[in-house]
């Protein structure tokens, strides 16, 4: 019930605070990749499957996105409103139960992303503990 309310309190927050969404998008109208990465660990969140390292692995990439892209905070605010919208209506159109495939396939696509992400980063050593 709670996740169901803050779902449509993100998506009211967005709708009224943001009616220029669609702004944030490239030029091409392809999703950014900030945005994408903000969607799948969203994904990961709502099918239970966050740990220490996809966790660790988002934080990685989210910040060399936002570093190597110079972004503002306020695109990046905007980006992850977005994307929580577009989990949680995501989520609510599955229906009973049928968020288990999409856990099972994007959630698992997710968090094989981040762990990569993370694993590939630590091999080459970005300078950082964590």
């Amino acid at each position: 019930m709670m996740r169901y309310l803050t779902g449509i309190l993100l998506i009211c927050f967005n709708v009224l605070t943001f009616p220029d969404a669609r702004a944030i998008e490239r030029k091409d109208q392809e999703p950014s990749a900030l945005f994408s990465a903000m969607y799948d660990f969203n994904v990961c969140d709502y099918c239970g499957l966050v740990s220490a390292e996809v966790y660790d692995g988002y934080r990685r990439e989210i910040r060399s996105m936002i570093a190597t892209g110079n972004l503002p905070d306020e695109y990046v605010h905007k980006t992850e409103v977005r994307a929580m919208a577009a989990v949680e209506e995501e989520y609510m159109n599955r229906g009973l139960g049928g968020f288990r495939l999409w856990c099972r396939m994007d959630g698992k696509a997710a968090v094989e992303r981040f762990v990569a992400y993370r694993a590939q980063i630590l091999r080459e050593g970005d300078g950082s503990e964590r």
